[in-house]
Parts: structure tokens; sequence; C-alpha cells
């Protein structure tokens, strides 16, 4: 643990760059994390990226490759990334089925750039939907109408039935 800690602080104190972007989700939606680097990408073999939350392994990629090792069981299934857009410097994850809980600052950590992106999450409510007006039946003057002139022709032949 203390020497996690101690490369942590290392690591930290070398940093080349720190960039901050914000992003925001409707919860149960999907969001795209950006992290882009524009400096020379290396070949994938030296190409690793950390994608945290907090303490939380949220997505990795060693040697240019998804590893699903250590995620946190909270984001397996819900992360992914495009692999296609690494050799051009796109690291972003797209996040799926937001949660409220999801809200908080990623990092993106390039360890090959000594680059660190951070992103602020917001996780909005969904919109209700307003209720939709229930249709009116066609023709409804219609129906009653004929309803009413039946009901006074039977009531007109159970009067003539008394009378005869």
């Amino acid at each position: 643990m203390v020497k996690r800690c101690l490369i942590s602080c290392m690591f930290l104190l070398v940093i080349n760059k720190v960039s901050s972007e914000m992003a925001v989700a409707v919860e149960g939606g999907n969001v795209t994390l950006p992290c882009v680097y524009s400096g020379n990408v290396p070949q994938s073999e030296e190409m690793d990226v950390f994608w945290r939350y907090n303490d939380r392994n949220v997505y990795s990629i060693f040697k240019g490759k998804v590893s699903a090792t250590g995620q946190d069981p909270e984001y397996k299934g819900r992360t992914e990334s495009y692999p296609e857009a690494y050799g051009q410097g796109n690291f972003s994850i797209k996040l799926s089925n937001v949660k409220a809980s999801d809200k908080g600052e990623y990092k993106c950590i390039l360890t090959f750039a000594v680059n660190i992106t951070s992103i602020q999450l917001k996780v909005t409510a969904p919109q209700p939907t307003a209720p939709q007006p229930t249709p009116k039946p066609r023709n409804k003057g219609v129906g009653s109408r004929s309803a009413k002139i039946l009901l006074i022709f039977t009531a007109l032949l159970g009067y003539n039935q008394v009378l005869l």
C-alpha cells in the first residue's frame, strides 16, 4: 500500500499536463467521457491508459488493448472505448446506463505522455413525458343518437302494445 502511494505521488510530481472538461448525462442514458491526446501517440505496446473514478478502476487499456482485469464491478458491462481511434489519440470511453451515483470527477491517465484529463460528470434526472391525451372515438355522436332512437322506438312499441 505504501509503495503504491509513493509511486502515485511520484507520478503526480512529474505530470506533464492536466486538463479539465465537463460532461452531462441523463440518468439511464449514455455519455461519452472525452480523453483526446494531441501529441505523438506511441506504438500500441507502449500505450497504457487508465480511467479512474476516485480510487475505482473504471477502464484500462494495457499495451493498446482493453483489459477488464481489476475493473470495478460497478462499471463491468457499462463501459466501452473506441480502439480504432487509439492511433489518433482518442481514448474516450462511453458509459452506458448512467446512474445518479456516477456523478463526479473521472480521470483519464495517459502514462505514456504523463498526462491527466479530468472530466466532471453531471447527471440529471430524466424529464417526465407529458401524458398523451386519450383520443376521443370518432362518430361518438352517431352512436349515442342511434341508441336514443332505438330507445324511443322500443318505448313506442311498448306503448302501442299497452294500447292494443
